[in-house]
């Protein structure tokens, strides 16, 4: 159960694209209280990966301005180290000519934002869905494809390691 530093991957093949549909997500309830982290997508086909503050509540999110093709295996990472005040979403596919192409985005806060403490430990973990204990749709906002290789660090890995894996 990551904290102030961790790693959030996992590989997804998307066989359509649904709003906000979860990848791995910690938490089910309506009113947030359990959750922690999120591997997600905002909007239609954008990944995200956000963190979630309990005491005082607060959310910090990154998201892609890179939409997921269907039917193409992607390598999405989430990863945040509170000592050094930054969150960084990385995509890494493939070209048409089969190179590897990296998408990356970071963003920086204080060691005062609440957010650059731990997190909520007391949500399950989901795979493959934004469970939700009752929100409007009654059920989940689930993903529609593959996901594969799903780890959870409780630490920031390095650009390096994570290169090594495409």
């Amino acid at each position: 159960n990551p904290t102030t530093a961790g790693t959030v991957e996992a590989w997804v093949w998307v066989d359509t694209h649904a709003d906000t549909a979860g990848i791995v997500h910690k938490g089910i309830k309506t009113d947030f209280s359990d959750e922690g982290y999120t591997l997600q997508f905002m909007g239609v086909g954008y990944p995200a990966f956000g963190l979630v503050k309990q005491v005082p509540y607060a959310t910090r999110i990154i998201t892609s301005s890179l939409k997921l093709n269907t039917g193409k295996w992607y390598y999405l990472v989430g990863r945040w180290s509170a000592t050094e005040g930054k969150m960084y979403l990385n995509i890494y596919y493939k070209d048409t000519r089969n190179k590897t192409k990296v998408w990356s985005s970071s963003t920086s806060y204080t060691p005062g934002d609440p957010v650059a403490y731990p997190f909520a430990d007391s949500g399950p973990l989901v795979i493959g869905s934004q469970f939700m204990e009752d929100y409007g749709l009654k059920g989940f906002y689930g993903f529609d494809g593959k996901i594969n290789g799903v780890v959870i660090s409780t630490y920031k890995k390095a650009d390096i390691d994570l290169r090594t894996f495409f």
